[in-house]
């Protein structure tokens, strides 16, 4: 009979956790998430260079001040490989290849990539930018800010292979002909 008493006692106990753990807001319903992030397009102007093995939109947290600012700690956000040859590409950060933690804050450097390396690395020589997120007349970085429960749109990047950005940082070969 005791232990009769004792589930019983424990079914109740659990019972009551269970109901106070699981009703803080009542019957209210669950407000609708909003997925973080951004969306745009990225224009290719002009001849894709010969020997490009992918291309990629990629965001860093911090600014790319030297090579080894080129981690894969400082990098939140890796698109999927745009086609070669593309002249326009619509992307979302839904779509990913590697998204390692967005979150509300500013983003120092968004900037689509190619590389002409066979295999995929994070090495900085590996890469050159072709073009950048920027409101910017000389065509320098500008920051992203992501809002709390919001996603951005027309975040969209021009890449002119006759006029390429700045290059971070890094790069310690020749450019490609464009």
């Amino acid at each position: 009979m005791k232990s009769n008493n004792l589930t019983q006692l424990f079914f109740l106990l659990s019972l009551i956790v269970f109901l106070v753990s699981g009703c803080d807001e009542g019957i209210a319903p669950r407000p609708e998430a909003i997925d973080l992030g951004f969306e745009g397009t990225i224009s290719f102007i002009g001849e894709w260079p010969e020997g490009v093995q992918r291309t990629h939109i990629v965001m860093f947290k911090e600014p790319l001040n030297s090579a080894d600012d080129f981690t894969i700690l400082n990098i939140r956000y890796i698109g999927s490989e745009i086609p070669a040859n593309s002249t326009t590409y619509d992307y979302n950060t839904s779509d990913n290849f590697l998204e390692a933690g967005l979150e509300a804050g500013d983003y120092a450097y968004l900037a689509v990539a190619q590389s002409f390396s066979p295999a995929l690395s994070l090495v900085r020589s590996d890469w050159v930018v072709v073009g950048i997120y920027s409101n910017n007349p000389d065509q320098s970085p500008s920051t992203l800010t992501l809002p709390a429960n919001a996603s951005l749109d027309n975040i969209n990047i021009t890449c002119d292979f006759t006029n390429p950005p700045p290059q971070p940082p890094g790069k310690n070969q020749a450019l490609p002909s464009y």
